[in-house]
């Protein structure tokens, strides 16, 4: 869903506070940071799987037990239900020594139920970390949701294409991205750094800054024709104007002129609200 802010924020200096969660349909596995700690952008603050199909796993089969009773088998298992279990792990154990034999976890996941000699996993299909995205200090944690604050210069943008970069940026010379053309990207000043443009970006802009390797793109605009191309990429594209083509805001630029040197978190993510 598109996101129009009503007002846009520029601060060269200001206290900000930002809260991180994990997204919809994430289960939570750790939170690994607490009130108190000191964070930079790329800290990882929150840890969470994204859960798929379940494995249901028969333990007197698996042990080895022919007459056992439910109880008996119910002794023998090591696990609860909601528990967190890694590929490899102990889910239940019989004997102890060379003749033990174990039942083990054939995936990461999550223990949906244990019953009537039956463990059920929901299994990860994929990890998911939230980083702090600012550097600063984290304020609390509660019900899985950090809430962080630092001190820095505040440029609020009209759109971005979801992704994040934390690091240093480019400006472009009078030429534009013609003078990108003939730049080796393996020696190239503008690699792994995010490029800042003055003028509306085009789809030529976008592969060229790809291939130089760049970290990603800040235009004041761009077409809206290029929206989908801009969300496939993998790095940042953020517009600081919006669609079409607008010209920059003066004081976004300067502020970013002004603090050359220094590294920034450019946060593509628009809000869901």
């Amino acid at each position: 869903m598109p996101y129009y802010p009503e007002m846009t924020a520029i601060k060269g200096l200001a206290r900000v506070t930002r809260e991180r969660r994990l997204p919809p349909g994430v289960v939570h596995r750790h939170t690994t940071v607490g009130p108190g700690t000191q964070v930079s952008a790329v800290t990882v603050v929150l840890q969470g799987d994204v859960l798929r199909e379940y494995r249901i796993l028969d333990v007197a089969r698996a042990l080895r037990l022919r007459k056992a009773g439910p109880q008996q088998v119910a002794s023998l298992i090591t696990v609860a239900p909601d528990q967190r279990v890694r590929l490899g792990q102990e889910l239940a154990a019989r004997g102890r020594g060379k003749r033990a034999q174990a039942l083990l976890s054939p995936a990461d996941g999550e223990v949906v139920s244990v019953d009537d000699g039956q463990i059920i996993i929901q299994v990860s299909e994929r990890a998911v970390e939230v980083l702090a995205k600012i550097p600063g200090e984290v304020e609390s944690v509660e019900n899985d949701i950090v809430r962080l604050s630092g001190v820095g210069a505040v440029m609020q943008c009209a759109w971005g294409n979801g992704r994040f970069y934390f690091g240093a940026y480019q400006f472009l010379p009078e030429e534009g991205f013609a003078a990108l053309r003939t730049l080796d990207p393996t020696i190239s000043p503008y690699r792994a750094r995010m490029i800042i443009s003055p003028l509306p970006i085009e789809r030529a802009d976008l592969l060229l800054a790809q291939r130089q390797d760049a970290a990603g793109v800040v235009a004041p605009s761009m077409a809206a024709s290029l929206r989908e191309f801009a969300l496939g990429l993998t790095f940042p594209v953020i517009l600081t104007e919006g669609f079409g083509r607008r010209q920059p805001t003066a004081l976004i630029y300067r502020l970013l002129q002004s603090n050359m040197g220094r590294q920034a978190a450019f946060d593509a993510t628009t809000p869901e609200h």
